[in-house]
């Protein structure tokens, strides 16, 4: 990138130095890259959504392997997702999973 003002982000998981994503713009377009980020997120959400129509149910442990995000933040979107009435979580044999509703 040239001379001038820079914005960068740096998107990583929890415990991992390494970036899972890392964007560099110019300054100017800052705001233009943060305005993605929901983009991002809601991407993810989808993803979810679509593991959870293929497996039935899953706990955050099992979603954290399959998307390469940490345990931590798979129970978040979790929450997310049950706040906004696409999840809720059942607990079975001490372990709660989580399912679409309505399946």
């Amino acid at each position: 990138m040239g001379k001038g003002r820079i914005f960068k982000i740096i998107v990583t998981e929890e415990g991992n130095e390494e970036p899972k994503v890392e964007v560099t713009v110019p300054l100017k377009l800052a705001k233009w890259a943060l305005k993605l980020m929901p983009l991002v997120e809601g991407k993810i959400k989808e993803q979810i959504i679509s593991l959870l129509q293929q497996n039935k149910k899953l706990t955050s442990s099992q979603l954290s392997n399959l998307i390469g995000l940490s345990r931590t933040r798979c129970n978040e979107y979790f929450r997310e997702l049950t706040k906004e009435g696409y999840t809720e979580g059942v607990v079975i044999n001490r372990q709660k999973y989580y399912k679409l509703v309505g399946k």
